[in-house]
């Protein structure tokens, strides 16, 4: 099989040393004003295939170097958190320690419960959609703090998609007339479909 060869343009310029003169005229600085053509390397597909991998698992290394580093941080804060609460805890006596540790219970028991309330409220909001043959892809944009304000939501979305609907059939319903099939007919127009003179 014959080797294809592939063009690429190689973005860089290359380095031009100090007092080199290209044939552009030399500034009071003596740097040289002539834009350098870039110049183009011609690469065997292997050694183009060979590149494209490289940069592409050059981003991908940085990508999980940058989470690695945001992970680190995340774990650091966490870690340092619960230090201070374990020191905060260690000072305080029995009585007090046992308070605050059933405070924070308490406070995560009612986080988990307002989480579950808001998957049922969006499951609930889910079926109502499907039965009223709207998009169920927005039941989270319908969610209230309780069952009612969600529904309400529901409600109001309903009675405005609907409203929508009928303006854009309306527009382009809007100066169509129906064609005769027959020949011979005579043209209907939309307002004598509407006024139903016209009679078979």
């Amino acid at each position: 099989m014959a080797e294809q060869k592939v063009n690429e343009t190689v973005g860089a310029e290359p380095v031009v040393k100090q007092g080199m003169n290209l044939g552009g005229q030399d500034n009071k600085d003596g740097a040289n004003t002539k834009q350098v053509e870039p110049e183009k390397v011609v690469l065997t597909k292997e050694e183009y295939e060979k590149q494209l991998q490289a940069e592409a698992d050059r981003r991908v290394n940085k990508a999980l170097e940058t989470a690695q580093t945001k992970w680190k941080e995340d774990y650091d804060k966490r870690l340092e958190a619960e230090r201070k609460e374990a020191e905060k805890l260690a000072r305080l006596s029995e009585a007090e320690r046992t308070k605050v540790l059933e405070e924070k219970r308490e406070k995560e028991l009612a986080e988990r419960e307002r989480k579950i309330y808001r998957q049922e409220l969006e499951i609930a909001s889910s079926k109502i959609l499907a039965e009223r043959k709207l998009p169920v892809q927005f039941a989270k944009l319908f969610l209230g703090e309780n069952a009612e304000e969600t529904n309400q939501n529901i409600l109001t979305f309903e009675k405005e998609w609907h409203k929508e609907i009928e303006a854009q059939v309306n527009e382009r319903l809007k100066g169509v007339i129906p064609k005769s099939t027959q020949p011979g007919d005579k043209k209907l127009s939309m307002n004598d479909l509407i006024r139903g003179q016209i009679r078979r």
